[in-house]
C-alpha cells in the first residue's frame, strides 16, 4: 500500500478489510489473468484508490494508533 502502486489482492477477508474497494481482487489464479485484462478503472479511479491507501497507511495502520488500539483493549480487558 505505501508504494503507490495500485494493488491487486486475493479475495479473503483479511485483504477486504483493509483495502475495501480500493483494490482489484481475484480468488483463483484462473482469475488473475481475467481481473488483469478486464481492469475498468479509468485513471482517475485509480489513483483514486492509490491515494485512499496511501491515507490509509498514514493514518489508520501506524504503530502509534495500533498500539494505542492495543492499549485499550488491555485496558478494557483488565477493567
Amino acid at each position: 500500500m505505501a508504494s503507490g502502486a495500485y494493488i491487486y489482492a486475493h479475495q479473503n477477508g483479511f485483504n477486504s478489510s483493509v483495502l475495501g474497494s480500493d483494490a482489484s481482487y481475484f480468488d483463483s489464479a484462473a482469475a488473475i489473468t481475467s481481473v488483469l485484462e478486464s481492469f475498468p478503472l479509468t485513471d482517475e479511479n485509480r489513483a483514486a484508490a492509490i491515494q485512499n491507501n496511501l491515507r490509509k497507511v498514514n493514518e489508520v495502520y501506524t504503530w502509534p494508533v495500533i498500539a494505542g488500539q492495543y492499549e485499550a483493549l488491555c485496558r478494557k480487558v483488565v477493567g
